[in-house]
């Protein structure tokens, strides 16, 4: 017979689940904020960046924006630090959602199997 517990312990789960999509959320937000700033300043900033070199890709703009304009070091290391605690709670979170679901998995064949 399936235990009362598991669909607890599945609860508790999905609980946590849903703390960790919005910490997600905040850390995503904080990073297209970022990103949008920097965005934002190489735009403006283009036609001085692409004085220094002809057709100019995103990258080597953000290096000579910086370069150029030490004040977005901060929106730039922002950006970076938050697309990374991003991705990681997307593994950890995608972790956490195949844990429910093969609780689910194993509830479901206690079920069929009449334990």
């Amino acid at each position: 017979m399936v235990d009362y517990s598991d669909t607890l312990h599945l609860i508790e789960i999905a609980e946590q689940n849903i703390q960790l999509a919005k910490q997600y959320l905040v850390v995503r937000t904080d990073y297209a904020e970022a990103k949008t700033q920097l965005d934002l300043q190489i735009a403006l900033k283009m036609p001085e960046l692409s004085k220094a070199r002809k057709n100019i890709g995103y990258d080597m703009a953000v290096i000579h924006l910086i370069e150029l304009y030490p004040e977005n070091k901060t929106n730039y290391e922002t950006m970076v630090k938050k697309e990374n605690e991003y991705k990681g709670l997307e593994r950890v979170l995608n972790a956490s959602l195949n844990r429910v679901s093969l609780g689910q998995s194993l509830i479901k064949n206690k079920i069929q199997e009449g334990i």
